[in-house]
Formats: structure tokens, C-alpha cells, sequence
């Protein structure tokens, strides 16, 4: 009984394909919603309409200052992510009692403290990446407000950032290693 537990316990496991693989489809999602946003922006500001009122010289500005800020608030937060919560999920996995079969393979079920240790990563980079679908899509909407192609332009590099977070195989698996590089080192010291 305790053996078809252990096994439909560790049938439940994930690998680092399959968290990559469901990270790339989140990607794909936000990238996606972008381009549909993108297009409807797009197509109002070329069809001709115009904006609904024409904005002065001051309301640009604090439009494009807006839409700047939100990308910048967003490299951010990226920056904070990466050292904040990267830092604590290999922190949190050098205190487990995980001794992984090595080499680790993509394809096989991941010890729970590696699953654990990979879904704060990719949870951290959909997060940051979140918050650039946000940038995106309101620099966007605000293209349509004061026909500033800054906006796109801010767009495109929120769009661009959102795809190259990208969590791959190769992404996880250099993860993965530099955790248990900091595991190991962390024994040695002992």
C-alpha cells in the first residue's frame, strides 16, 4: 500500500520540460493578449478617427511620462524579483534534506524540494512578467490618447522583455545547478 502511494506520489511529479513547456504556454498568453490589444490600438490610431479630444503639449508629456515610468517600474521589479525571491527559493532549498539522483535529468520527475525550488522561479518570472503585460498594454492604450509612438516603442520593449523571461529548459536546468552548486557548497562548509 505504502509502495503504490510512493509511486503515485512520484507519478505526480514534475519535470523541468513539463514546467518549461506550461511556462512558454504563459508566455505565449501574455505575448498573445498583447498583439490583440496592439491591434486594436493600431487599427484606431491609423483607421483616422483620432483621439477623442486633442491632447496639449502638457498631457503628452505626462502620458509618455506615465507610459516610461510603468517600463521602468517594471525593470524593477524584475531586478528586486531576481535578487529577492531567486536568493530565498535557493535559500529555502540548501536548508532541505534533497539528495537528487545526479546527473538530473529534463525528462524524469523532479525530487519535491526541486519541483518546489523550480515553481518559485518560474511563479517569480510570471510575475515580473505580469507586470510588462501591464506596461505593454497601457503604453498601448495610450498611443490611442496622444498618438505618441513612443508608446509602441515602449510596448515593443515590454513585449520583448516578456519573451525573453522566457523560463526554457536550458533556463531551468541552469537554475536547478546553481542551486545544487549552493548545496553543495553549503555541505563542504560544514
Amino acid at each position: 500500500m505504502a509502495k503504490d502511494e510512493a509511486e503515485s506520489s512520484e507519478s505526480r511529479r514534475k519535470t523541468v520540460v513539463w514546467i518549461a513547456r506550461y511556462s512558454q504556454i504563459l508566455t505565449f498568453l501574455f505575448a498573445q493578449a498583447i498583439s490583440v490589444v496592439a491591434c486594436i490600438s493600431l487599427f484606431l490610431l491609423l483607421s483616422g478617427g483620432g483621439p477623442l479630444q486633442e491632447a496639449d503639449a502638457t498631457e503628452m508629456i505626462v502620458m509618455v511620462a506615465v507610459g516610461f515610468l510603468l517600463l521602468v517600474s517594471s525593470v524593477i521589479y524584475m531586478v528586486v524579483m531576481v535578487r529577492v525571491t531567486f536568493l530565498r527559493a535557493l535559500q529555502r532549498y540548501q536548508c532541505s534534506d534533497d539528495a537528487p539522483v545526479l546527473p538530473i535529468r529534463v525528462d524524469q520527475p523532479l525530487s519535491g524540494p526541486l519541483e518546489s525550488l523550480l515553481l518559485s522561479f518560474t511563479s517569480a518570472t510570471h510575475k515580473t512578467q505580469a507586470f510588462f503585460f501591464t506596461s505593454a498594454t497601457i503604453n498601448l492604450s495610450l498611443i490611442y490618447f496622444d498618438e505618441s509612438w513612443f508608446h509602441l516603442f515602449l510596448a515593443f520593449m515590454s513585449v520583448f522583455s516578456i519573451v525573453w523571461l522566457t523560463p526554457t529548459v536550458g533556463r531551468l536546468a541552469r537554475f536547478v545547478q546553481r542551486g545544487l552548486d549552493m548545496k553543495q557548497q553549503t555541505q563542504a562548509s560544514s
